[in-house]
């Protein structure tokens, strides 16, 4: 009795319906299409009962396997490359290729409604600071997401929460070099992005990256009370910001882009905030932290 019931609600659900008229109408289309291109083939009542009868088995079984209930989410207790030690690496420093890659994928998920930084732009970026582009890739190099963060001069970021400029009038003269990042007072998050981001794999990416950019903040700026500061291109975006306690700066109608931004103080409090993030250091590795481990190691190796 209980199986019969979950049959029946299972039929009724709105995502079993939504399927089965989908494939239902695709099915007809598609026969009626191969009909139509075998003029000497009579429609008869009977064949065309015979049709119908075909499609209406054909939707029923595209909708009972494409609703078929999960009994567990396989993507997420045991990914397909689950291999012993790290199967996904952040870095830094990112080369022609994979930054390519980080273009595309930015292209992809902020599409025409984000006006994406040209190519060359981003590139005379990292000439003045090559680690503000971190990317998540696996095992065969391939850009899963990323995160950039742009430590600003104090001048031009003023005039950035203004609105007096945007983001695509930044210049490489704006961007403070590595040597004197960890002294400036404004870091912008100009993206943070992943594939995928409506599947389970994509969710996963996504919380490894949001761990990477907790470290990586750590490691390169420390929690000194710097302006972290972030744009709401999305309503995604912006509701991730809210979550995270940051508070509106400026709003868009004021600004020259259109985006509100948001601003929060770089402080061990908001790093607490993401507290609830899974440690992903068994299954990541860390650019950043595994040079300075091997340069430790070498500055050891060299003590008499």
């Amino acid at each position: 009795m209980i199986r019969i019931g979950t049959a029946i609600r299972r039929l009724k659900s709105r995502d079993f319906l939504r399927s089965w008229f989908l494939a239902f109408g695709s099915s007809v289309g598609a026969l009626s299409g191969l009909v139509a291109l075998l003029p000497r083939v009579d429609l008869t009542l009977t064949r065309s009962l015979l049709i119908l009868t075909c499609c209406v088995v054909v939707a029923t079984a595209y909708a009972i396997a494409s609703t078929r209930l999960r009994h567990l989410p396989v993507d997420e207790l045991a990914p397909a490359t689950l291999t012993p030690g790290p199967y996904m690496s952040v870095v830094l420093q990112c080369n022609r290729s994979l930054l390519a890659q980080v273009h595309d994928l930015a292209s992809i998920i902020y599409g025409d409604d984000v006006t994406a930084i040209p190519f060359e732009q981003y590139e005379q970026w990292l000439t003045i600071n090559c680690n503000i582009l971190a990317c998540l890739i696996d095992r065969n190099h391939r850009a899963l997401g990323y995160f950039d963060v742009l430590p600003l001069r104090d001048s031009f970021a003023r005039e950035f929460i203004e609105g007096t400029v945007g983001e695509l009038d930044i210049r490489g003269i704006h961007i403070l070099p590595p040597n004197e990042a960890r002294r400036c007072q404004y870091l912008y998050l100009a993206g943070f992005a992943v594939a995928d981001p409506g599947t389970s794999v994509g969710s996963r990416h996504a919380s490894c990256l949001l761990w990477a950019l907790r470290r990586y903040l750590e490691f390169f700026y420390q929690f000194d009370n710097k302006h972290l500061l972030a744009v709401g291109a999305t309503p995604e975006g912006e509701r991730v910001l809210q979550r995270f306690n940051f508070q509106l700066a400026q709003v868009g109608r004021l600004r020259k882009d259109k985006y509100a931004i948001y601003a929060a103080r770089l402080s061990s409090r908001l790093i607490q905030s993401a507290s609830t993030v899974p440690d992903w250091s068994g299954a990541c590795r860390l650019s950043w932290e595994e040079s300075a481990k091997a340069l430790t190691r070498a500055s050891q190796r060299q003590r008499p």
